[in-house]
């Protein structure tokens, strides 16, 4: 009696079958944590935001003014001074950054206030964050509490 071979294993169609479910699979799951990613960078942007403040503070403490020149670069130069590091925006690579600029308090005090900002992604001026970025000036040519196509720019102050 002849016994008939069998073979144990996929064949080329089931392997091709597994693996197109498993990519469709992942394309949704990588599409739906889109979203996610986009909240979180936006998270860690407004805590910099709160982080800079902190230092700023400090600053002030020391020297009875905030830093006097206008321009993220220029702020990081000057926090640097005092030993703290200072966040860049979580897609600085691709040209993301966050803004500064000290201002003029009425009766010529100079450096007395200042506008710090950062362009949060995928919100619309509906948006709660949005509503709570009170203030109305332009920060190294952004400005503040309105939204573009893509961003909006949120800003906090003193």
């Amino acid at each position: 009696m002849k016994q008939k071979k069998t073979f144990k294993g996929f064949t080329l169609i089931e392997m091709i079958l597994v693996v197109t479910i498993i990519a469709i699979l992942a394309t949704s799951v990588l599409v739906g944590l889109g979203g996610a990613r986009t909240s979180a960078r936006n998270s860690r942007r407004v805590g910099d935001l709160r982080n800079i403040q902190n230092a700023l503070e400090l600053y002030y403490n020391k020297n009875g003014y905030y830093c006097p020149t206008q321009g993220y670069n220029n702020l990081v130069n000057c926090l640097q001074d005092l030993g703290t590091r200072v966040p860049t925006d979580p897609l600085v690579a691709s040209g993301w950054r966050y803004y500064y600029a000290p201002l003029n308090s009425g009766g010529g005090a100079t450096n007395q206030q200042y506008v710090l900002g950062a362009k949060l992604e995928g919100l619309t001026p509906e948006d709660s964050l949005m509503k709570s970025s009170l203030i109305d000036v332009s920060v190294e040519g952004q400005q503040c509490g309105k939204c573009f196509t893509g961003y909006c720019v949120y800003c906090v102050g003193s």
